[in-house]
């Protein structure tokens, strides 16, 4: 009933500009995060963006940060919710999420496998990334990490380096050290911080380490 109406509420709606409507852009994700706003963004096709709304099923909570940009909080578990987009009142999509629970973060080096990482890439690696378990792959564009604890043992178990990232950006020392590393040092990265889009904390895992080969 509810994609008949949609149907019929396209045909009555007087298009604006080339005819063009309000959808939701292509990285919309399938799945939302319980306790946390999620981001959902809308691709407006020129049209007033005073005109345009967005509401969803099971209880999710919505906030509108511009103009082309919600937030989606749930607060629901395993089920799944609707995401509905109007166009001066009337139903122009929607689309079937999966709610699932909090989110926790990966910490992982590029080149990695499986807690393993050689010596050749280890001395060229820049950054700590961030991995979403459901996704499988880096998501840069919806979190950041902010800070974490990283020390770095020599092939002899010798600490050469203790301190904390800000930012993700490696200092001179950071640098140094990791230019000296042979087979069988480690890297151990404690207590990462990060926060999505709207600056809220995000669950990452606690300790990770990685052990340098050939």
């Amino acid at each position: 009933m509810t994609k008949l109406l949609c149907i019929i509420g396209l045909f009555l709606l007087p298009f604006d500009g080339f005819g063009q409507l309000p959808v939701f852009s292509e990285d919309t994700p399938d799945f939302l995060y319980q306790g946390m706003d999620n981001v959902v963004s809308v691709t407006l096709n020129q049209v007033d963006s005073e005109m345009v709304s967005f509401k969803a099923t099971n209880s999710a909570r919505i906030s509108k940060y511009s103009d082309s940009l919600f937030a989606v909080y749930p607060s629901q578990i395993d089920t799944e919710s609707v995401l509905k987009l109007y166009y001066k009142n009337i139903i122009v999509q929607q689309k079937n999420v999966k709610i699932l629970p909090n989110l926790q973060l990966s910490v992982f080096l590029k080149k990695e496998k499986g807690g393993i990482i050689k010596t050749i890439d280890i001395k060229d690696f820049h950054e700590i990334m961030l991995s979403d378990s459901n996704q499988g792959f880096e998501d840069k564009k919806n979190y950041r990490l902010i800070s974490a604890g990283l020390t770095i043992y020599n092939e002899k178990g010798q600490i050469i380096y203790s301190g904390n990232l800000r930012e993700n950006i490696f200092n001179d020392q950071v640098k140094e050290a990791l230019q000296k590393l042979l087979p069988g040092s480690r890297l151990v990265i404690s207590n990462p911080r990060a926060v999505n889009q709207f600056n809220q904390s995000v669950q990452v895992e606690a300790f990770k380490e990685w052990i340098v080969t050939e």
